[in-house]
């Protein structure tokens, strides 16, 4: 005795009435490219990291002189610090520059009092 299946599945349904099947297929498209511009952009938050920024005047030197006696004396002394993530200097006619960046969640005032101990020390 054979049975007959009257209960069609999905995808017999689908292969039978691809018409129904396309306008489906375009509906989703269509609501996930109008729903997707708002969901939040997570991969790349803005982070703003805790820096410091050190300048020091000496005026009348060349900057090599300021390179060589003070921004790398200084970016040594400084590297010490607790957190820091990257410190870039840079020296001009009579000034240096020191950048501190410091990790994620650093508390700044904790890092500010840590490199005034630094600096202190490089005297």
């Amino acid at each position: 005795m054979a049975t007959t299946n009257t209960k069609q599945n999905l995808s017999t349904r689908a292969v039978k009435h691809p018409i129904g099947t396309m306008a489906f297929a375009v509906i989703i498209i269509v609501l996930g490219v109008l729903f997707s511009g708002r969901l939040p952009l997570s991969l790349l938050p803005q982070v703003e990291y805790p820096h410091i920024r050190v300048v020091v005047n000496y005026t009348g030197v060349t900057p090599e002189v300021i390179e060589e006696q003070l921004t790398r004396v200084l970016e040594k002394n400084l590297s010490a610090t607790e957190n820091l993530a990257e410190i870039h200097g840079r020296a001009s006619e009579g000034r240096t520059y020191i950048e501190m960046f410091f990790e994620v969640g650093t508390d700044i005032d904790m890092a500010l009092q840590d490199a005034a101990r630094q600096l202190a020390g490089s005297n």
